[in-house]
């Protein structure tokens, strides 16, 4: 199978996966979930960010074939979140800031289908 097919069928499988909402990860009050998104773009990663905890957390997963880390502060401030998809695709923006009870989404897009 040649290179454009596996990143068009590793797309589409993330589509699938993600249309059905059932890729969720969830810990304490928070949650990142990986959806299908409108093109160009192949699919988006939502992270809400609940209360506080304390000591701090990392959570580091694969959601989807995605790896995502978020670094969640002591406390009531900002948590960091940062996306990394797998070979041929791109994350835009790779990282963020989530403020508490706050929610940030970064996008996940094909390579081919970002001009690189």
């Amino acid at each position: 199978m040649g290179e454009q097919m596996i990143r068009h069928t590793l797309a589409l499988a993330i589509i699938a996966t993600s249309a059905d909402a059932e890729a969720v990860h969830t810990w304490g009050n928070s949650a990142a979930r990986i959806e299908a998104a409108a093109p160009p773009a192949v699919a988006r990663i939502i992270y809400s960010n609940g209360y506080g905890v304390s000591p701090r957390v990392v959570e580091d997963f694969v959601i989807d074939g995605v790896r995502v880390i978020i670094n969640n502060a002591a406390g009531m401030k900002p948590d960091t979140f940062a996306v990394y998809p797998p070979e041929g695709f791109i994350a835009v923006p790779q990282s963020g800031v989530v403020e508490e009870h706050g929610q940030a989404v970064i996008l996940i897009f094909s390579v081919e289908g970002a001009g690189a």
